[in-house]
């Protein structure tokens, strides 16, 4: 690759970094939250109305961890490694 080249690369480089600033618009992002308003029924309310198996094959209501970080980890029954 000459000199001519990697200059035109460099300038091409910098004009899409250029052009990339001035069009990117800054937005705050809004804060997930597992609940709903008040009076609004959603999927969120009818997820905490069900019950799933602990390890130990023990049912537990999701409602127990109503307002806290919430996990769920779905597992594939037909995958080997996931079951191990």
């Amino acid at each position: 690759m000459n000199k001519k080249n990697l200059l035109a690369y460099g300038v091409v480089a910098v004009l899409f970094a250029v052009v990339g600033a001035c069009t990117r618009k800054e937005q705050a992002a809004a804060p997930v939250t597992a609940t709903a308003p008040a009076g609004v029924t959603g999927p969120v309310q009818t997820m905490f109305t069900q019950s799933l198996p602990d390890d130990k094959g023990v049912q537990q209501a999701l409602s127990q961890w109503k307002g806290k970080p919430l996990v769920v980890n779905f597992w594939a029954p037909w995958c080997g490694p996931c079951v191990e």
